[in-house]
């Protein structure tokens, strides 16, 4: 019997800048970094060249870190789930409205009136009953409209992201080409050490993948 998916409560996209502070390397990390990067490119002539690099590097990183969490936005399964919520709510709410005695009808009404003033002086309850079988209506219409539930396991969108922005540090930098040898000095080294430091647990079959979706779109740039 499949899972039941419940709404993604209070999720909301996040811009970059949120993760400024969560991408800063501590010293420990930069040396580590430093050492697997050839710095043999005129760039490095620029004044404080591994302090831009260690910038630029950890710029790539906050990217990485919002687009985790926005990527990562509700599945079809939650959105669908949230709308059906809306739904039923929304239903219990109409029917409540539409069950109401007139005693309850008009001590609605009257705060109503109390709460608004001279705008309250409008019926109400009519409007609230009416807007609570639209609420439903819209719902049950979004929830059809909403995409359709994907199967099988889902790529990592943020990681390729991440790693195509690595390749173009290192290119400037080191003016070598980012390619998957496992010689040492290449971008492998590279790769592995910076994820490491955000993504401890991340396996080396996640980064070699990346790596090699990167290396093949980059051949195809190339005129």
């Amino acid at each position: 019997m499949p899972k039941k998916s419940r709404p993604r409560a209070k999720w909301r996209e996040r811009p970059r800048a949120d993760f400024s502070d969560c991408a800063r390397l501590n010293e420990e990390q930069v040396t580590a970094i430093l050492g697997t990067v050839p710095f043999e490119c005129p760039a490095n002539e620029m004044p404080d060249a591994h302090g831009q690099f260690i910038t630029a590097v950890e710029t790539v990183i906050a990217s990485y870190l919002a687009d985790q969490h926005n990527l990562n936005s509700p599945k079809p399964r939650e959105i669908k789930a949230a709308l059906r919520q809306v739904a039923k709510a929304s239903d219990a709410l109409f029917t409540a409205l539409d069950d109401l005695d007139s005693h309850s009808e008009n001590y609605l009404e009257n705060s109503a009136i109390a709460e608004q003033g001279i705008a309250g002086l409008v019926p109400q309850y009519p409007m609230f009953c009416s807007t609570a079988r639209a609420i439903n209506t819209y719902a049950k219409a979004a929830e059809r409209r909403a995409p359709a539930i994907r199967r099988g396991r889902q790529k990592d969108p943020a990681l390729y992201f991440f790693i195509d922005g690595l390749a173009m540090i290192w290119e400037f930098y080191t003016g070598k080409e980012f390619t998957r040898s496992d010689k040492r000095g290449n971008p492998i080294y590279f790769v592995t050490t910076v994820l490491k430091a955000v993504e401890p647990s991340i396996g080396s079959g996640a980064i070699t993948g990346a790596m090699k979706k990167v290396v093949k779109e980059q051949k195809q740039r190339v005129p």
